[in-house]
């Protein structure tokens, strides 16, 4: 803090706390070192797809459900496993 007293009009000063900051201008380089192997990526990548599969197919069953609760004549047609 380099101030106790703010100048106004008349040269009257108000207490308070004033903060005055200075701001320089300074530089953030983020460098990132993969390390990664290709078994790693390859795992990586197979979780990945694997877990779209699990969640297509829950949305997939979640939907029929919805449909054939909805649609109760066309049940005896095509039941999927709920």
């Amino acid at each position: 803090m380099s101030e106790y007293r703010r100048e106004f009009a008349e040269h009257q000063g108000v207490p308070g706390l004033f903060f005055k900051y200075e701001f320089e201008p300074m530089t953030l380089r983020i460098t990132e070192e993969s390390s990664m192997s290709f078994g790693h990526l390859l795992v990586r990548l197979a979780g990945l797809i694997g877990g779209y599969f699990v969640t297509a197919g829950m949305v997939h069953k979640v939907l029929s459900a919805a449909y054939y609760t909805v649609k109760p004549e066309q049940t005896t047609l095509r039941r999927h496993n709920v």
